[in-house]
């Protein structure tokens, strides 16, 4: 970090920060659903000996995510280094705090952003792709290979891409909008990564396709398909 951002004191003290959330139900029996499940927000600072603080706790609604942006928000300012005061020293330093991680389960992960947790599109958190049982996961083959990766304490960890499976990992295309344009045929596409602005431009892309379409038939079973496609509705 200091290679490419000369400015940063060579003093400076880093703190490393992780994110978990979680949500559990206020009680064995639910009265009201939409006011039973609570979530949680920490904070962890690491070091020698961690500490973990308590960031919100309120009810599970859409809000959650709001709070949720808003604490990133607040993380990235602290990506900029100020002089702060360190009581075991009892000096102040030159300080920066940088993210390593936000730990979530999957079904949290899924509503922290806002991404469809189930459907034959979204199997694996962050890409897309039509699911099939026979040929998504890996094969026993390619099970094989990674476990020979993993044993042998390889530093390459690619391996070929498999006839039999898609193996989860292989043949995946990347870039910042989806790559077939709405209208396309997209049941033309293999495994595709989503990222938050692949899903943004190709929003933008699919409003400005439908707002010549609507009203045409098939235009919005289409336009809802696609959604599914980039995750954010589920089948």
């Amino acid at each position: 970090m200091m290679a490419k951002n000369p400015n940063i004191p060579k003093d400076s003290r880093v703190v490393i920060l992780r994110i978990w959330s979680d949500s559990f139900e206020a009680h064995n029996v639910k009265g009201n659903s939409q006011f039973n499940s609570l979530q949680v927000v920490t904070v962890k600072l690491r070091g020698p000996k961690d500490q973990t603080l308590p960031y919100a706790l309120c009810f599970k609604t859409f809000h959650v995510r709001k709070i949720f942006v808003l604490l990133l928000k607040e993380l990235s300012e602290l990506r900029e280094v100020m002089p702060r005061y360190w009581g075991k020293d009892k000096q102040i330093f030159p300080t920066i705090a940088l993210l390593e991680l936000v730990s979530n389960d999957y079904p949290e992960r899924c509503f922290n952003t806002g991404i469809s947790q189930k459907g034959n599109y979204t199997k694996r958190f962050g890409y897309s792709c039509l699911y099939d049982k026979a040929t998504t996961p890996s094969c026993a083959h390619c099970q094989l290979q990674r476990m020979q990766i993993i044993l042998n304490d390889s530093v390459n960890v690619s391996i070929e891409p498999c006839e039999t499976c898609s193996d989860w990992w292989s043949r995946v295309e990347h870039g910042n909008v989806y790559p077939i344009p709405p209208g396309g045929d997209i049941t033309k596409v293999g495994m595709v990564e989503l990222t938050f602005e692949l899903i943004t431009n190709s929003l933008n892309d699919l409003e400005a396709w439908y707002s010549v379409k609507q009203g045409k038939e098939g235009s919005s079973a289409y336009a809802k398909k696609y959604m599914q496609v980039l995750g954010v509705v589920e089948d």
